[in-house]
Order: structure tokens, then C-alpha cells, then sequence
């Protein structure tokens, strides 16, 4: 709110059972309760809004005896500041760790210096938070936090693929991913990943998954470094289906794109999608998406070559990948473009963005028929 971004959710700490609370408000707003953190008392409430985006409340216990320990326990100054009501009936801002100072000069700084020994995801939500609000991470931050990547083993797998997850779904991921790795926590998260050899084409994947997205209209293709990409017009014209299905949620709060770009993240590594998924307890539609877009993403490139897009030829890929298919067909693309480092000869670049339009066309407009 201080920097005047729009918010979907709204955090309260409060005597007494956040749990609790956060029960009684999902009843008497007709939203869905959810336990967050039964060890902090801390429940969600999902509301459902007019344009069908949710809306969280999330309710804690106080971390202490009030309002000022609460905040002194929080990760990082910028989120130690909180308003509160006054006897008058007035709102007073609480700001003990000057987090607004911090927040109007862009520096990330840790609330205290057991904030990552107390909660060890705090390291991957750092990495989130810099690229989240342009900030840069405070050097003695930095140097606690590397100290804290070790610990991740102590936090729930549900609570560290939360924090995953949010990092994929940010328009840089590919910046994050290669932040996390000089610190150390993408071996913590997905340590085939880190130990690849073809790591640096991994990101160039992610890299160029989120120029095709950036171009398919899912953000400002003229913002985007590389530009907007050359595309056949039949994949344009399919830009509404794909905007839909990678801003839909596959599961819980984890996207189809943010699905994708794992995909993307994955497909090189020699990594077991399966084994990783099972790692980041995901649901078994998430792990088959992750499995057959990094199977069959080759055929497409092979179905481009030789030229063979028939009714035939689509009706033969979807048998084998079903809905996935889709996401093999946009990884084919990705990985073209990183393989190439974005030099790609235009006529076979162009074929294939037509033999992708074709594969896409089959399964929005005729359900893979």
C-alpha cells in the first residue's frame, strides 16, 4: 500500500487464536477456511471476489506479548510495519524497524539477526522480494542468509514448494533462478538441477519461455529485453486460449505458467520430473504435466521437419500426451530459442511456430481431435 502497488491479501496479528479467528471470519464471509500453520495459530480465509480472483486473509497469533515483539520477529524490515486502531478511532502506522526508511531507499534488510536461523524459507523468499520490489539484499543480510540455506532440510516440503512456486511465477524468473544458484539454494530445492551441465541452457529456456509469454500477450512484449518475437499467425491468433490456460491454476496457488517454466527448468537437467514432484509434493496432474512436456517436447521440432502436421500426425501426439501436449508444444519453442541463443533461420523458426499453431488449434478449437 506504501508504494501504492494493489494487494490481494491482507495479514492480521491478534490476540488470542488466529486459527480460530480465521474459522469464525470464513463462516460469517462465506469464504473457505485453510490452516496455514497450526504450530503459530496461523489460518487463511479465501474470499471469492466479482471478477473471480481470490482474496486472502490470513490471521496469526501475535508472535509475543504484543504488537512491537510481533514485529520484531517478522523476516525483514520492510514487513515489520503494521497499522493499528487507536483509542480515538484513528489507524497509527507501527514502524519500530524503519522499514519504510529501508523501503523508499530499495534495500532488503533482515528484522533481526536470527531471522533465517527462526525461519529458514525466509532465504528463498529474500530471493523473491529483491526481484519483487527492485530491491538489493543488505550485505549483512546476504551473508546471514547464505549461512541459513543449509537449514532449509528443517522446514516443511509444503511451506519451501510454496516459496518455490511464487519464485516461478515472477515475470524474471530466470534472474531469480541464477540468484539462487550463486547462493547455493537451488541445490537445496532441486539439486539435479544445480549440478547439471547444461544449467546455463536450463535458464536460457526459462528465459525465452517468458519472452514467448511476454509476446503471446500474457505481458508487454515491448518491455520485454528481447522484443517481440516473430510468430506465425495462426499461434497468434490462438493468444486468447494461451493467456487463459497459463493465468489459470493447475493446483491450489501454483499456475500453469509457473508449471511451465519448471518444465522449461527441468527439461535439460537429466532430472526425474517424477522424483522432483514428489519432492515439492505436487499433485499428480502437476507431476504428469512435468513429465510429459519434457518427454515430448523433441516430437514437435520433429513433426516441424517433416512437415507433417496432419490429422494424423496431431491425432497420434495427443493420443500420446494428452493435455500436456499443449506445454510440449510451447517448450518445443522455448528450447529453440535457447538452443539457437536466439538467432533462430527465420523459414524453419516460422515453420515450427505454424507447426505449433496447427498442434494448438487441434486442441482449443476441436479438443485434440
Amino acid at each position: 500500500l506504501l508504494i501504492g502497488q494493489e494487494t490481494h491479501d491482507l495479514d492480521f496479528a491478534v490476540q488470542g487464536s488466529g486459527l480460530s479467528l480465521a474459522r469464525y471470519l470464513a463462516e460469517q464471509l462465506g469464504g473457505s477456511f485453510v490452516a496455514l500453520d497450526r504450530k503459530r495459530r496461523t489460518g487463511r480465509v479465501l474470499l471469492s471476489r466479482p471478477t473471480n480472483s481470490p482474496q486472502y486473509l490470513d490471521v496469526a497469533s501475535l508472535r509475543g506479548d504484543d504488537l512491537l515483539a510481533d514485529l520484531k520477529g517478522r523476516d525483514f524490515t520492510l514487513n515489520a510495519i503494521a497499522i493499528a486502531p487507536t483509542k480515538d478511532g484513528n489507524w497509527q502506522i507501527h514502524d519500530p524497524l524503519k522499514g519504510r526508511q529501508d523501503l523508499s531507499q530499495d534495500i532488503l534488510r533482515m528484522a533481526s539477526l536470527s531471522s533465517f536461523d527462526d525461519d529458514p524459507v525466509r532465504t528463498l523468499r529474500a530471493v523473491r522480494m529483491q526481484l519483487q520490489f527492485s530491491c538489493r539484499i543488505e550485505p549483512r543480510t546476504r551473508a546471514r542468509l547464505s549461512k541459513a540455506v543449509s537449514l532449509l532440510h528443517r522446514v516443511s516440503a509444503e511451506r519451501v514448494r510454496d516459496e518455490w512456486f511464487k519464485i516461478l511465477q515472477l515475470t524474471d524468473t530466470a534472474t531469480a533462478l541464477d540468484e539462487m544458484d550463486q547462493l547455493g539454494l537451488l541445490q537445496e530445492i532441486a539439486p539435479p538441477i544445480a549440478h547439471s551441465k547444461d544449467l546455463g541452457h536450463a535458464l536460457d529456456t526459462v528465459r525465452a519461455t517468458e519472452r514467448l509469454w511476454a509476446t503471446l500477450g500474457g505481458t508487454s512484449a515491448r518491455t520485454h529485453p528481447g522484443g517481440e518475437l516473430p510468430l506465425s499467425e495462426s499461434l497468434r491468433a490462438l493468444g486468447p486460449h494461451i493467456r487463459q490456460r497459463y493465468t489459470d491454476q493447475i493446483c491450489d496457488e501454483r499456475s500453469y505458467l509457473a508449471l511451465l517454466k519448471c518444465a522449461a527448468l527441468l527439461h535439460s537437467a537429466g532430472a526425474a520430473p517424477t522424483t522432483l514432484a514428489e519432492r515439492w509434493r505436487l499433485s499428480k496432474r502437476e507431476a504428469d504435466l512435468l513429465q510429459t512436456a519434457t518427454r515430448h517436447y523433441p516430437d514437435v521440432a520433429t513433426l516441424a521437419e517433416q512437415a507433417n502436421t496432419g490429422r494424423r500426425a496431431i491425432y497420434r501426439f495427443f493420443s500420446q500426451t494428452g493435455e500436456p501436449g499443449i506445454d510440449s508444444a510451447i517448450l518445443s519453442l522455448a528450447h529453440t530459442m535457447a538452443e539457437r541463443g536466439g538467432e533462430q533461420e527465420r523459414g524453419n523458426w516460422m515453420l515450427q511456430t505454424q507447426t505449433v499453431g496447427r498442434l494448438l488449434e487441434a486442441w482449443f478449437e476441436h479438443q485434440g481431435t
